[in-house]
């Protein structure tokens, strides 16, 4: 037992921080206990390797709050269980008085060990997979020779196919080892049995668990659960425990097609986002694209808001407004979603949303959005550094001004911010960064007649009513290049941008009331559609100074491009989404759904490159009310990912899905289309038991993965246990949501061991 008995020092930490856990390295106290305990509850559990640190029998460990599970050379899993028996501390505990203080003892630590063999198998091979940011560091003893520092840990631990046709992996959590049985479709899942040795007994519970009675008191194993798939439907399998013996115990199912492999829901990590107050929200998603780190942005009216502290800007700007955002909001989480590493408010004395992000490649987190506040942060210095004197009038709330903001990648200075605006309302709905240049464009609405900076651009004057607009500025946001309105005779809203990868012009997408908007001569859809207003798509120079082409895209009904626009990045056609009231929406004959169902469908449609025609659209939807709010374009298929929200419960497609069912009929959605727009491969439903709404939505430029972000009222939503915030917060929180590539899942059945003292 000298292998797992004893113990040991570790450093736990992030980025070089070393944390001494509690229980393995003595006993901090007070302030000291409490940071402990702070910084343990947002690290990953995670598998490190024996690198000469401990015993050469050990292959893996994984520390935990219940005590260390160990995986030795030859596969077999170790798990001490520790127990603080402070009911057996009599008043001898208490140390001999000192002046003015008392010392008392701390309660006696029990340990008991059990160790699982795989009985008739072998292990052929160990392995850890997916590395995770947290680096372990041990000093053991005196001698330098044990000591290790900035070791790698491991969310999973594979010991390939342990029985034939059978793979084992093992994933270590903050407070539970799971074992995953790859299954194979027709292996014998009869010959996999378990032999727990240390246990005086094991049983099975009326709830399915399997009990295992030890010297400490009683450990659980979670009762199994496993489900198939079949003519595209998800299947429940009755899995249980099966006993043998006095220490052994396999599994059970009932009603499985051996055909078939056995599914575990393939929605890896969600998390709630948000304080105590009414209202948090994300609206913008961004994924860094070296290290992975998801950024997300919105608007908060928590005072506690998560893990602002350090932030650049640690408390909120102004005073509570019920159903107004306080602040707007900046918070950056690991890819895995099960760390907060920082967020920040950011805002003045009124109100203050972020609508946008957009990241620079070469370094800045760029954040935009709608302001009321006369001192938000930063501005001397900036384009504009002042809002437009005339912006309260009449005693009343002041107008919304766009503001843009200039963050480092840990959110921790906010380096230059900049107001961006006229004697109107203004605000900057989307955000994007030249590839080329490195400025900075920003694109929105204005009632501004007097938006700054508009000579010389492709259209530089407003109409009567409202104007979209798009601005350049240069990358440290101090000057504005140059901007232009955008619009007819009517009011036009400007939702979404793009810039092209190899041509660097500038697309621009939104609505239109007007029938004369600029320059659709010539384009896909060269007149008004009809109905109360039309999508529209516009192509302008890099400097902003000419507008080539432009195109309506619509029907009869009502049309509207949300914030979707994407550029394809293998044949450079453009992309545009929403939702439309059109059951004559151009071009959707031959798509993945050509035909509507009122009232309203989420629509994809694909555009050449100069906006000329419109090879393919799709409607996206059911019985109810659907609507996209977020596309991407997948780096390594090219395929079509839309998100957004659906009232229909019959949404297409869901069947063997993420989620395969609504909760409710106003769940998030996520979509998969192939480039053409002609098939629709998998949907998922993403949401609990309320309202959820999918804002936004962004592709792991390595992994693959799918991330979305958005709201949720549900107290319920799916998988944010082990994820950054696992508890709803208040009224509504944010959300952030991680999926594989295919919506679907592996082929899993999942049987997590969860040791928890009764």
């Amino acid at each position: 037992m000298a292998l797992i008995v004893g113990l040991l020092a570790v450093g736990f930490g992030l980025k070089g921080a070393a944390v001494i856990p509690r229980g393995l390295a003595g006993r901090p106290g007070g302030e000291e206990t409490q940071a402990v305990a702070q910084r343990l509850a947002v690290l990953e559990r995670g598998w490190v390797p024996n690198a000469g640190q401990w015993d050469e029998r050990a292959a893996f460990s994984a520390p935990g709050y219940f005590g260390t599970t160990w995986v030795t050379r030859d596969g077999e899993l170790r798990h001490v269980a520790r127990k603080e028996d402070c009911e057996k501390r009599t008043s001898e505990a208490w140390e001999p008085e000192v002046p003015f203080k008392r010392f008392r003892k701390p309660c006696p630590v029990q340990s008991w060990v059990l160790t699982e063999r795989w009985v008739g198998g072998k292990v052929k091979g160990i392995r850890g997979e997916e590395e995770l940011e947290a680096k372990v560091s041990y000093f053991l003893g005196n001698d330098p020779a044990k000591h290790r520092s900035n070791l790698a840990s491991y969310r999973y631990v594979s010991l390939g196919e342990v029985w034939p046709g059978v793979e084992v992996k093992l994933k270590a959590s903050q407070k539970t080892v799971e074992k995953l049985f790859y299954v194979r479709p027709g292996a014998n899942l009869g010959k996999v049995r378990v032999e727990l040795r240390g246990a005086n007994r094991l049983r099975l519970s009326q709830e399915g668990e399997l009990v295992i009675e030890t010297g400490l008191g009683e450990l659980a194993l979670s009762k199994p659960v496993a489900w198939q798939e079949k003519d595209g439907q998800k299947l429940p399998v009755q899995a249980s425990y099966r006993l043998f013996g006095k220490n052994r115990y396999g599994f059970l199912v009932a009603g499985a097609d051996p055909r078939l492999p056995l599914v575990i829901d393939p929605i890896l990590q969600s998390t709630y986002l948000g304080g105590s107050s009414s209202d948090d929200e994300a609206f913008a998603l961004a994924i860094h694209p070296t290290t992975g780190d998801v950024y997300v942005a919105g608007g908060t009216n928590s005072a506690d808001f998560p893990n602002t502290s350090g932030g650049a800007q640690p408390t909120p700007g102004g005073a509570i407004y019920y159903f107004l955002y306080r602040d707007a909001f900046v918070t950056r989480l690991n890819s895995s979603l099960t760390q907060i590493l920082q967020s920040t408010y950011l805002g003045g004395n009124y109100e203050d949303v972020a609508l946008a992000i957009a990241l620079s490649p070469s370094g800045g987190v760029y954040v935009a959005g709608c302001t009321r506040s006369s001192d938000f942060p930063n501005t001397a210095g900036g384009a504009q550094p002042s809002w437009y004197p005339a912006y309260q009038y009449y005693g009343g709330p002041p107008l919304c001004d766009s503001f843009i903001a200039l963050l480092n990648d840990a959110l921790t200075q906010n380096l230059q911010s900049t107001y961006l605006g006229g004697n109107g309302t203004d605000y900057v709905d989307d955000l994007a960064i030249h590839p080329l240049t490195g400025e900075v464009y920003a694109a929105g609405y204005t009632g501004s007649s007097n938006f700054p900076n508009t000579a010389g651009g492709a259209q530089p004057s407003k109409n009567i009513l409202h104007d979209a607009f798009v601005a350049r500025l240069s990358a440290d946001l101090t000057s504005n290049l140059q901007s232009t309105y955008l619009g007819g005779g009517d009011s036009d809203w400007a939702n979404a941008l793009a810039i092209h990868p190899t041509t660097g012009e500038v697309y621009v997408a939104g609505l239109t009331y007007s029938n004369d908007f600029p320059h659709t001569a010539g384009g896909a859809q060269a007149s008004y559609g009809g109905g109360a207003r039309d999508a529209f798509v516009a192509r302008l120079s890099a400097d902003l100074t000419s507008n080539p082409q432009s195109t309506y895209l619509g029907g009869s009904g009502t049309d509207y491009v949300v914030t979707s626009l994407a550029i394809h990045p293998f044949t450079g056609e453009v992309y545009a989404a929403g939702y439309t009231g059109s059951c004559n929406f151009p071009n959707t004959a031959g798509g993945a759904q050509a035909s509507c169902e009122p009232p309203h469908d989420g629509f994809v449609a694909r555009l050449s490159a100069d906006l000329t025609s419109n090879p393919q659209s799709t409607y996206l939807g059911g019985s109810g009310a659907d609507y996209i709010a977020g596309l991407a374009i997948h780096p390594f298929t090219g395929e079509v990912y839309a998100a957004g929200y659906t009232g229909s419960c019959n949404f297409p497609n869901t069947a063997g899905g993420a989620q395969a069912s609504c909760e409710t009929p106003n769940n998030g959605f996520v979509a998969r289309l192939s480039a053409d727009l002609t098939s629709n491969p998998q949907s998922t439903y993403l949401g609990g038991g309320l309202a959820d709404w999918a804002n936004a939505l962004a592709i792991h430029p390595t992994t693959g993965e799918v991330y979305v972000a958005g709201l949720t009222k549900s107290t319920d939503f799916p998988h944010t246990a082990g994820g950054a915030q696992e508890s709803y917060g208040g009224f509504s929180d944010a959300f952030v949501a991680r999926l594989t590539g295919d919506l679907r899942g592996g082929f899993w059945l999942y049987l997590p061991l969860v040791l928890q003292m009764r």
